[in-house]
């Protein structure tokens, strides 16, 4: 019995941190000890040390799962996931030649050694996707990282190897760890020690024995751990691993200490470790420096979207009563309409974010307009191919009446995309800047019960008239989402442009911090939850003082003097007043 107590133990020992696996032998064993003692097979003293051992292993096993939390939540960081949650999602039938259809990838790439497809099932080292600003870069790698059919052949490249997949999108308007290369790493190893938590004391070594408090990583901590890590894919090693890595958007990189050709060169020297069984999937714009990334197996985009984006216009155009109507008026109008689709989709040159906004403009020439073909192909000749100029035109063509309300959103929505974390505004805070627009004092004026009236009588309404009036003063640049929570650029080529060409008119005397107070003054004045009572509560106050020190640490970066401090300082007492009036008024509330 003591060498099946021995077997079992080293059962649970081998499954490591596989939780239900080590209850299922736990639960086996106590049931065959159990059995046995009633037989009188086990002795007293035998069955207290074979358990006692028994539980000295689940101790070992719960500190086992407690150290990789550790180490986890150190790698971590807040925004990890940020920007590609953010990425829009593949329209339906979009890109599946990716993974189908090679012939079609090397007649347009004669420089291509291999099909995609080809490299994934038997390449190593690294395939290059660039393309133009908005031609899809981002949107088809968050595609191929959830993927079914992506992975599947990445496991038929593995064949009996542990496989990892993991992405990491970078983001030159995010925190400093979305776009360094701190952050790619530790994002890296976070999804690599979730997947495969034996490799922690192979890629930490000693240091996994020596933790109090959170673990804070060097940057000498993690290129040693990546170092490991790309040497242990090795065969010589043992360990049966293969990686993949989805890297998404090398041209937004940005680390003080290294650039663009440092990257670069950090990504060959893993792949061409000796031995290394490594994949890199990268993307970026078509620049001079990552030209020789991947000699053979470099991508354009823009040159392989022409039917995903034939099919994004018919079914946004021909779904139209009146577009449908219109074509089916005789042949010639038949003919017009066809023409016009073609014509659209030659224009793009394969650039999704210029279709987007073209193919909108002429469904609201549709819808609103009753614009007749020769209309829409009249607009359409008007409109500029290339994306800034079709950007610049978009700003000049918004109509004189809505022009300084739409460049005032413009300038919060830029300065929200282009601080902090970029995080977007919630669409109610939208909706107080266009109230304050009309009231400069509707922040101070609204009462603290407004929480009830807006929650329950006005929060919809609201919603909609906010989402009509952004829509239709914003020209299609900005956009609310799904679930009506934010409100966002439809791509990241605008803020890129807005801060590139930044036209003087968009934010010339607006007060942009001074909108971030108001506004917030408002949303705490109206919030549908209590601000202390409950642990929610308080939880959204801390959050609302969190944002509230974010604006006043930058504010006093920028300008040090008395006045800003004091201006700041005042602003941060009226809200710190208003959430402790609210606790007071939410605590006489009826429940």
């Amino acid at each position: 019995m003591r060498e099946e107590t021995q077997s079992s133990m080293a059962l649970l020992e081998k499954a490591g941190f596989d939780q239900q696996k080590e209850a299922m032998e736990l639960r086996a064993w106590l049931t065959k000890l159990k059995q046995e003692t009633r037989n009188g097979i086990q002795q007293e003293k035998s069955a207290l040390e074979e358990l006692q051992a028994l539980f000295s292993l689940r101790i070992k096993a719960r500190s086992a799962v407690d150290q990789l939390q550790w180490y986890l939540d150190g790698l971590e960081y807040p925004e990890m996931s940020t920007r590609l949650s953010d990425i829009r999602e593949a329209s339906s039938g979009t890109f599946q030649y990716m993974l189908s259809d090679d012939k079609r990838l090397t007649t347009t790439h004669r420089e291509l050694e291999s099909g995609f497809q080809h490299w994934l099932l038997e390449g190593q080292s690294i395939f290059h996707i660039c393309g133009k600003p908005g031609s899809g870069k981002s949107t088809l790698m968050k595609y191929l990282l959830h993927d079914s059919e992506f992975y599947r052949l990445l496991r038929v490249w593995a064949g009996s190897n542990r496989l990892v997949l993991a992405g990491s999108f970078f983001w030159k308007f995010g925190t400093s760890l979305q776009k360094n290369m701190s952050g790619l790493m530790r994002s890296l190893l976070h999804t690599v020690l979730s997947d495969l938590p034996d490799l922690l004391e192979p890629l930490f070594g000693h240091d996994v024995r020596r933790h109090t408090g959170k673990k804070i990583f060097t940057d000498q901590n993690l290129r040693s751990a990546f170092d490991r890590l790309v040497r242990l894919t090795g065969q010589q090693t043992g360990r049966n691993l293969s990686l993949c890595f989805i890297i998404d958007g090398l041209d937004e990189f940005e680390d003080p200490q290294e650039n663009y050709s440092d990257l670069a060169l950090h990504l060959k020297t893993w792949t061409e470790a000796p031995g290394a069984n490594l994949k890199l999937l990268v993307s970026s714009r078509d620049l001079p420096v990552f030209r020789n990334l991947a000699p053979g197996h470099t991508l354009h985009l823009h040159l392989l979207t022409k039917g995903d984006i034939q099919m994004f216009v018919e079914a946004r155009l021909t779904s139209l009563k009146r577009f449908q109507e219109i074509r089916d008026e005789n042949s010639k109008s038949a003919q017009e309409c066809d023409h016009l689709l073609k014509d659209i989709v030659e224009r793009a040159e394969g650039v999704f974010v210029w279709v987007h906004l073209v193919v909108q403009a002429l469904r609201t020439g549709v819808q609103e307009n009753e614009d007749t073909i020769a209309q829409l192909q009249q607009h359409l000749d008007h409109l500029p191919t290339e994306l800034d100029n079709l950007f610049a035109h978009m700003l000049q063509s918004i109509q004189p009446f809505y022009r300084e309300q739409a460049y005032r959103v413009f300038a919060v929505a830029l300065h929200a995309a282009t601080t902090g974390h970029g995080s977007p505004w919630p669409l109610k805070r939208y909706y107080f800047l266009l109230e304050q627009f009309a009231d400069h004092n509707f922040a101070r004026s609204l009462p603290y019960q407004a929480n009830r009236q807006l929650a329950r009588v006005k929060l919809q309404s609201v919603i909609d008239r906010t989402k009509e009036r952004i829509n239709a003063h914003c020209n299609c640049l900005l956009e609310v989402d799904k679930g009506d929570t934010v409100v966002r650029f439809i791509h990241k080529s605008i803020p890129d442009w807005l801060q590139r060409h930044r036209p003087g008119h968009i934010s010339d005397g607006f007060d942009i911090k001074d909108a971030f107070f108001q506004t917030l003054l408002a949303d705490i004045k109206s919030a549908p939850v209590p601000y202390s009572s409950s642990s929610t509560g308080w939880a959204v106050r801390v959050k609302v003082l969190e944002d509230v020190t974010d604006v006043l640490q930058e504010l006093c970066e920028q300008n040090t003097t008395p006045e800003s401090v004091k201006y700041a300082m005042e602003r941060l007492m009226a809200l710190d007043e208003a959430l402790f009036i609210q606790q007071d008024v939410d605590m006489t509330q009826p429940r």
